[in-house]
């Protein structure tokens, strides 16, 4: 099994009720209840063990059944989602979105779709990955995401929470800056040169000047 799944253990005995159950678990201590089954709605790795159990009858245990035969469980820790940006800055020139993956590092399970959260609510995206822009999220929101197979686990552990505050913004301050940056370098070449070209003398001044110089 894996960590966040179910697990009902069942002690069973074949002659009248009024038993009180005892279920001894992997670390050695007693659970005594009053009915049959002993459910853990979410396993952890230190669940791991043996799972025996016995009946017993009467406040002072005046009967004690033997013990039953051992079931082992095995519980792994179920693999975990992470969300990854793949836009990178240097498209900062060519879009204005951020596109996010799913997905599930150190795991060769093939999962097969992927459910998005937006703000903890559900969002109508299964895809491996979601596009994020100002018109679908002006808001810029947190988000998170969980894989999913048709084998066990299940599902994986939901994705550490992906803040996209101030991402879109800090893209387009930077086209901006980026822009006021080529437009001014740009501005003072054309100055440059046009500084260069007004300065220098016609050719006709110069001819002027020539002639002059001979006659004196």
């Amino acid at each position: 099994m894996h960590s966040e799944d179910s697990v009902s253990f069942n002690c069973h005995v074949n002659v009248s009720s009024g038993w009180t159950y005892w279920f001894v678990l992997p670390d050695g201590s007693e659970l005594d209840l009053s009915v049959s089954k002993h459910n853990i709605t979410s396993v952890a790795t230190k669940d791991s063990g043996s799972y025996k159990c016995k009946v017993s009858r009467g406040t002072e245990r005046v009967f004690d059944s033997s013990y039953s035969n051992k079931i082992k469980l095995s519980v792994e820790e179920r693999p975990k989602a992470s969300i990854v940006l793949l836009t990178g800055w240097s498209d900062v020139f060519s879009t204005d979105s951020l596109s996010l993956k799913c997905e599930v590092k150190e795991s060769t399970h093939n999962w097969m779709h992927y459910t998005w959260f937006k703000e903890g609510e559900r969002i109508d995206s299964f895809n491996v990955t979601h596009t994020v822009t100002p018109s679908n999220d002006p808001d810029q929101s947190t988000y998170t995401c969980c894989a999913h197979a048709d084998e066990r686990p299940l599902y994986s552990k939901s994705s550490d929470s992906f803040k996209t505050k101030n991402l879109l913004l800090k893209r387009r301050v930077l086209l901006s800056i980026s822009g006021c940056i080529v437009f001014g370098i740009a501005a003072v070449l054309i100055g440059c040169v046009a500084l260069r070209v007004f300065r220098k003398p016609s050719m006709l001044s110069y001819l002027f000047d020539c002639a002059n110089s001979k006659t004196l």
